[in-house]
């Protein structure tokens, strides 16, 4: 598809939409809704076939796709001259002998082709009326008696092409002072006529009270729905989240963009976010009015949840929308030759782009007031959730299959707190160490061994990765003892790095890596703070290793920092990028861009994991001792005084 797709759209666009054009669908409701509405346009009859899909005439189909594009013509012929078997339980076969083949890549190409000879055997029987077909919905623009011949042509050739048209499944849509006329020339049909509006393509055409009516009760059916979700979300917040993030919130998207209704019509979906689903994802109330309402519709990546306000959405949508297809929109209402269509195409996407740019860019200015009103520790919380890979553990889809990425209610909850620093439930005053309790000394108390064991994890999970490109890899390997050689930095005997492997950076050189996760200090209030303890933490590495291994093992090394919200610092930042493209090149199949993104995220949960474990650790052991007052009590205090000593 990848090769014949410039072909097949210049042989089926601007009529058949189907492949290869952007936005299609919004496209298609555009052009009619234009046409529509000009004084010379009667009506729109939009027809739709029975079983489409599985009833092409693939005898007629294939004869006819090598002269409507060459360039297709012969990989369908390779693939669907003979019958499909079909193998069944049982040892029992069947054999599909009409249509397009479920589950092949090229099906919509097929169809879109198949279709083409008909849609030009219209236009020269019915000249006057305009056409646009998305697979197999067609609709026509133009007087009511001329699209009564239409549909006398296309019930009469359209089966010759195995396209059934389905009177039941068929709408006409006709202007008021005409519906006398279109019931005189459609008796009989069985079409339904309606006057005020109709549904098309998941869009909507007609009068703007249509509309708006229309648009009113999809908001009440989205209502129902997010009210079911946040039920579910008081239990499961992390995989309701998802759910909405990844397949219920674009369907409203999709109406704005095609629906030219008012959006204050969206208000009570906005009430049933902020009332309900909010306070289910986060476990806190979140005021309608303010910078955190605000601040969780902005995207992941600029530190928000992406849970989106409706309401001031729905106009800049349609006007983007409309932005990015006009040219599209153009050559569909024109009928311009085809040969022009690779351009348009071309245009359309450059003003999608642009229309993207124009809103990221709307996005950082909106980012950029919201933290400017934030109290310090909270701004500084949000600017650090929107570095590379910090916002990975929320973006990335809970998978059984995919360990430690499921969270429950009150692990996700937490990681929300910590995201925006919001209160945390169940917190104590004070440690088992006898110290104030507050995120910061949760995250740096060595009682019960957290901070070592976070950095076990990490330096597990990159050598995990590692031994995918490099041999020879090795867990906490012993540096080669000091033999009258001067260095500076480590001496020991036993010291030892956290990671080598051969060959990493250079062929038969040893890379030597050392991970260390720190947390940001409370005092530090900015982003470049952050990023100034990162780098500090990299040169002091250097200094107590790089001399030793450079002079003594004669290797090279790399110190591999993160912060405990997944913030890498420079060197870190580097070597992922270096193992992300060595394991990319290994294997030809996986892009650089996938490797990457599962990179960070495997990085990003497992730091967001230890984070909630600090937290909950802390909390635990605060119970044990209050548990254990009586009995056993002093033993859980000398094991925290032993901890702390070590």
């Amino acid at each position: 598809m990848a090769a014949i797709e410039k072909d097949v759209v210049i042989a089926t666009a601007p009529t058949q939409l189907c492949v290869g054009i952007p936005s299609a669908c919004e496209v298609a409701v555009e052009a009619l809704s234009s046409v529509f509405a000009k004084e010379e346009s009667e009506a729109i009859l939009l027809v739709d076939a029975t079983n489409a899909f599985n009833s092409v005439n693939r005898a007629a189909a294939l004869n006819n796709i090598p002269r409507v594009c060459p360039a297709a013509g012969r990989v369908f012929v390779n693939t669907y001259q003979a019958d499909i078997p079909l193998y069944l339980d049982g040892g029992e076969t069947l054999y599909s002998r009409e249509g397009t083949c479920q589950g092949d890549p090229l099906a919509m190409a097929f169809y879109a082709l198949a279709t083409v000879p008909l849609a030009k055997h219209l236009s020269t029987t019915c000249s006057g009326s305009m056409q646009v077909w998305y697979a197999d919905d067609d609709a026509a623009v133009d007087r009511v008696v001329a699209l009564g011949e239409y549909w006398n042509c296309i019930s009469a050739e359209g089966p010759k092409y195995g396209y059934k048209p389905n009177a039941a499944k068929t709408v006409l849509l006709v202007k008021s002072h005409l519906v006398s006329d279109a019931e005189r020339v459609f008796a009989g049909t069985g079409i339904r006529i309606c006057s005020d509006g109709v549904r098309y393509l998941g869009g909507v055409i007609g009068s703007t009270e249509f509309c708006d009516g229309f648009v009113g009760s999809r908001v009440g059916d989205w209502c129902a729905l997010t009210k079911r979700l946040a039920s579910v979300a008081e239990t499961q917040p992390h995989a309701a989240y998802h759910l909405f993030i990844s397949a219920i919130q674009s369907r409203w998207s999709y109406l704005q963009r095609v629906a030219n209704a008012d959006g204050a019509l969206y208000a009570p979906l906005d009430r049933v976010l902020n009332d309900q689903l909010l306070p289910a994802f986060t476990g806190h109330s979140v005021p309608v009015e303010g910078g955190l309402r605000a601040l969780l519709s902005l995207p992941a990546k600029l530190g928000g949840l992406a849970v989106r306000s409706n309401v001031s959405r729905a106009a800049a949508e349609r006007t983007l929308c409309r932005d990015a297809i006009a040219p599209m929109v153009e050559l569909v209402v024109g009928g311009t030759s085809t040969h022009e269509v690779s351009s348009v195409v071309t245009a359309c996407r450059t003003l999608a782009a642009g229309a993207r740019a124009a809103r990221r860019v709307q996005q950082r200015n909106l980012a950029e007031e919201i933290r400017s009103g934030l109290p310090p520790t909270q701004r500084l919380l949000v600017e650090v959730a929107g570095e590379d890979g910090v916002s990975s553990w929320l973006t990335t889809p809970p998978a059984t299959t995919m360990p430690g990425t499921v969270f429950s209610r009150t692990d996700f909850r937490d990681a929300v707190g910590l995201r925006y620093g919001l209160p945390l439930e169940g917190l104590p005053a004070s440690c088992v160490c006898g110290k104030d309790m507050t995120s910061h000394h949760a995250m740096t108390c060595p009682c019960g061994g957290y901070p070592t064991q976070r950095h076990n994890e990490v330096r597990d999970l990159l050598a995990s990765a590692m031994s995918e490109v490099a041999y020879d890899v090795e867990l906490e390997p012993v540096l080669l003892p000091l033999d009258g050689e001067t260095v500076s930095g480590i001496r020991a005997d036993a010291a030892r790095a956290d990671i080598r492997a051969r060959g990493f950076w250079t062929r038969q050189q040893n890379a030597f890596f050392d991970v260390r996760v720190t947390h940001p200090r409370p005092s530090l209030l900015s982003r470049s703070g952050v990023a100034s303890q990162l780098s500090d933490n990299e040169r002091q590495k250097k200094r107590q290793y790089s001399s030793r291994i450079n002079n003594v093992d004669r290797g090279s090394f790399t110190p591999l920092v993160f912060a405990t919200n997944g913030q890498c610092a420079p060197e870190a930042s580097i070597f992922l990028k270096s193992l992300a493209a060595q394991i990319s090149e290994r294997n030809r199949d996986l892009p650089y861009s996938l490797i990457m993104r599962q990179l960070r995220a495997r990085i990003s949960v497992c730091l967001i994991r230890w984070q909630i474990t600090c937290l909950r650790g802390s909390r635990h052991s605060y119970r044990r001792r209050l548990m254990g007052a009586g009995h056993g009590g002093f033993v859980v205090e000398c094991r925290a005084r032993a901890h702390l000593a070590v």
